[in-house]
């Protein structure tokens, strides 16, 4: 009889990349690539307030900007 125990080997880049896909389409949400001057978008959402001046590099805090800005649309804000 075999009892060895199998290792637990860390999941592959391509295995949680599968997972990610798959909870997205669970929640019914997907990515959106936009070719874009990150810059000129980063100034823009400056100006609108929906960014803050010291967040215009990092492209997480922009599409979070960007979505704020979609959900106002949405529901008339």
């Amino acid at each position: 009889m075999n009892t060895k125990a199998k290792a637990h080997l860390a999941p592959t880049a391509a295995a949680q990349r599968m997972r990610r896909y798959r909870d997205r389409l669970k929640r019914g949400k997907c990515i959106v690539p936009v070719e874009a001057d990150k810059g000129q978008v980063a100034d823009q959402l400056v100006d609108l307030g929906a960014l803050e001046e010291w967040d215009a590099e990092s492209l997480t805090a922009i599409g979070n900007a960007i979505l704020q800005l979609a959900a106002r649309k949405q529901f008339g804000a």
